[in-house]
Order: C-alpha cells, then structure tokens, then sequence
C-alpha cells in the first residue's frame, strides 16, 4: 500500500473509529460499523458501511437504513469511479452514499428518494438524514461533528489519544501493583501479630499451668 492510499485508508480507519466510539458504544444505538476495503479496477478503496434496522437520528420516523461513505485515492480513474457507483446503485437497501477525495477534498453525497439515490447540492454544511452527524466542508478540509457538537478525532489526534488513554491504563495498573503491594505488606503484618498473640497466649498458658 502506497503513501496516498494510506492517507485515504487512515481518513476511513480515522472516520470508523470515530463512529464507533460515538454511536456503537451508546447503547441507545444498535448500530453496526465496519470498515471495508474494495478492490475496484487496480485501485484500492475504503469503506465505512454504517448499517441499523432503525434510523439513529432525532427523526421520529423508524427507517432502517444502510449507510456507506467511501474514501478514494488519488490514482482512481472515472472508469473505475463508474464501475464503483454501478456496484453501490444495484443495492438498494443504500439509503446514503458518500465519497470523500482527501487529496483533492472534494464532498459528494446521494441520498435515497423514491428508490432512487439522487446527489445533494453541498455548500458549507451537511446534516446527515439518517446518522446524528453533520459536515463542515472547507475549502482545504471535511470535518464531522456529532449533533451535540462534539468534534470527530483526526488520525494523529486519535493516535495521541490513543496513547495518553494508554498510559493512563499504565499508570492506573502501576498505581494498582502499589496498591496490591500495601495491601500484601498489610496481611503480612496481620500475619506476624496474629502469630505474636498466639505465642503470647501459649506462653501465658504455659505460665498459669506452671504456676498451678
């Protein structure tokens, strides 16, 4: 894998990860997240398919719904561009797509209307019709947001994430050891006086019956 298709696979990997921290781990959101990669022409794409039986926004309808947000590297041709929309048209269980170009930052979606995935003007924002997220498109980025505002991690804010999250489980099971450590010392003390009152009811015992 080349320098420009890992960009495109980190935005995907970065994207799925967010989605997952966001929806999956709620438990008001059955939702299932999985990140794909497809083989279209010679070119290797990522995917993140977002699939629920019900619709995960603040809508009060009840729709179920399959979502797929592709991220396309740089060397994809509009042949294989078209091979990849024929392939996302014949599912009709799609009722968002998206396609995300990071080295061009070029934003495109089609949402599904009368059994027909029609594209959507996108200017500056974009609220998804099925995910509670929402779009921010600049001229030189894409960031997501969650609809009560929380901003989607970028790759190297989540690796850092990552990493202050595992030094916090460091030093939370160092601080542990210590913990156990004490606590070890503590029985052991119990141990020694438990013994010493032992002795010292044998010797007491042993006084009172010479003494007798």
């Amino acid at each position: 894998m080349n320098l420009l298709n890992f960009s495109q696979f980190a935005w995907a990997y970065t994207f799925c990860q967010n989605m997952q921290n966001k929806l999956q781990n709620n438990q008001k959101h059955e939702v299932n997240i999985q990140l794909a990669i497809h083989q279209i022409g010679s070119q290797i794409l990522s995917s993140v398919i977002i699939q629920n039986n019900k619709s995960i926004n603040n809508d009060k309808k009840e729709l179920p719904h399959k979502i797929i947000f592709d991220v396309i590297p740089q060397e994809i041709s509009w042949v294989e561009m078209c091979q990849r929309w024929q392939q996302i048209a014949r599912k009709s269980s799609v009722t968002e797509y998206y396609v995300y170009a990071p080295h061009r930052n070029e934003f495109f979606v089609w949402v599904l209307r009368q059994n027909q995935l029609v594209p959507i003007p996108i200017k500056q924002h974009y609220h998804s019709q099925y995910l509670p997220i929402r779009f921010e498109y600049f001229k030189d980025t894409l960031e997501v947001f969650t609809t009560q505002n929380q901003p989607f991690l970028n790759f190297k804010e989540q690796a850092l994430a990552l990493t202050e999250a595992e030094e916090e489980i460091e030093a939370y099971q160092v601080a542990l050891q210590e913990k156990q450590q004490l606590l070890d010392q503590a029985y052991q003390r119990l141990d020694l006086l438990e013994r010493y009152y032992q002795n010292t009811q044998a010797n007491l015992a042993n006084q009172q019956r010479t003494a007798s």
